[in-house]
């Protein structure tokens, strides 16, 4: 009886471990390109530099990634961590900042706080 139920619990916990996967280290992110009298870009590709930072102002960029993003009335959706792995780190941090750059324009200000 014993060997019976050590053997069921030895098998639960290697169903359970099977079970077990890491949580995928992506961002969904969707944003809308304005020119500086705040009407939509023109249809089209661009590049954008994303950058995650521990700070909302100032502050080195914990992770960046670059993609080439296809705008339609400056409406855009990218996946972060897609082309560039988001590592681990980076959600151990209490708060998280993302800084986007279009081209070779400054950064955009403010930063976006990352939520889930």
């Amino acid at each position: 009886m014993r060997l019976r139920v050590l053997l069921l619990v030895v098998v639960g916990l290697l169903v359970c471990s099977l079970a077990y996967a890491d949580v995928p280290k992506l961002i969904n992110f969707q944003g809308r390109l304005t020119d500086a009298a705040g009407k939509f870009v023109p249809d089209g590709n661009y590049s954008v530099t994303f950058r995650i930072y521990r700070d909302s102002t100032g502050g080195s960029a914990r992770w960046t990634e670059a993609q080439l993003v296809s705008c339609s009335k400056g409406l855009f959706n990218v996946i972060l961590g897609a082309v560039t792995p988001i590592p681990d780190s980076i959600f151990e941090y209490p708060v998280t900042w993302l800084g986007i750059q279009v081209g070779a324009d400054p950064e955009m200000t403010p930063r976006q706080k990352v939520v889930s």
